[in-house]
């Protein structure tokens, strides 16, 4: 139904893949076609226009709410030691986490930033507590953590094998 399909950012384009907003993108990536039933509406009428904005924004917040809430259930049963509920916690957030340290790191450092992060999840997952944040906030600040210490190392490297140079030779 092309009333459905709305031009979006391509920030909010990439969101689909972040949150379970009912987006599936329609084959152009100027737009983004919504799979659940919204009222029909004029796309001149500016109302009209503000009106499915806020069913939208209401529906993403629903879902987001939703998830955040099925991931802390994981989480607590994780912490008590249930490795399937952890397996549904890593295979629900692991787009999130891959994007994020994909963004900060060389392909050869994500499998093991991100067996770090993961790990680090397991180990403190009685730690989490979800009147701080959500799960995915939780997971995407250890990800970024164990990244930035990954950076770290390798420039404390770098200036340590600069720093054994022998100081007589020549520089270009």
């Amino acid at each position: 139904d092309p009333s459905l399909e709305k031009p979006v950012s391509s920030r909010t384009a990439s969101a689909q893949f972040l949150d379970p907003l009912h987006l599936v993108p329609c084959g152009r990536s100027d737009t983004v076609r919504m799979r659940c039933s919204l009222p029909a509406v004029n796309p001149a009428s500016s109302h009209d226009s503000l009106a499915l904005a806020n069913v939208g924004a209401a529906q993403t917040l629903q879902a987001r709410a939703a998830r955040d809430t099925l991931l802390a259930q994981w989480l607590r049963d994780a912490a008590a030691g249930n490795a399937q509920a952890f397996e549904k916690f890593y295979d629900t957030t692991f787009g999130h986490a891959q994007s994020l340290a994909r963004r900060m790191l060389n392909r050869s450092d994500l499998d093991d930033v991100l067996a770090d992060a993961y790990l680090q999840c397991w180990r403190e997952a009685a730690r989490f507590d979800a009147a701080r944040g959500s799960a995915v906030t939780w997971l995407l600040t250890i990800v970024r953590s164990r990244a930035l210490d990954l950076l770290r190392r390798r420039r404390a490297s770098v200036e340590a094998d600069a720093a054994e140079l022998p100081a007589d030779l020549p520089t270009e």
